[in-house]
């Protein structure tokens, strides 16, 4: 299923879903239930396919920002690429961490292929 389709199947599921929400309708209920299967097998097709990943972080010492690093990460599979592994992953570190609050802000995440 290309994107375009995707974006349409979710906001169909939407729609039952609200209808739900305002009406109670057993109907909506079950249709909204028969879109979201469709959705979530769609978000499982291809995730056995790695996946790059551009990521744009700062470090930080916890008082200030001491750099700022854009690299590409690889992952096994979409499902992997969570802010806790990228975090993880991330080869630059502040050079002081002694501080509390110290670590990586994450700016931005382009996923690069594999979706």
């Amino acid at each position: 299923m290309n994107s375009k389709d995707f974006r349409k199947l979710v906001r169909e599921m939407r729609k039952w879903q609200q209808s739900y929400f305002s009406t109670k309708s057993k109907v909506a209920l079950l249709e909204a239930r028969r879109l979201e299967k469709q959705v979530d097998a769609e978000l499982m097709n291809g995730t056995d396919e790695p996946v790059h990943v551009l990521v744009k972080y700062r470090t930080t010492n916890g008082v200030y920002v001491d750099g700022s690093y854009e690299e590409v990460m690889q992952f096994d599979n979409i499902l992997e690429v969570e802010t806790d592994i990228i975090k993880s992953k991330a080869k630059h570190r502040s050079s002081l961490s002694y501080y509390r609050g110290a670590g990586i802000i994450i700016d931005e995440i382009q996923i690069l292929n594999g979706v």
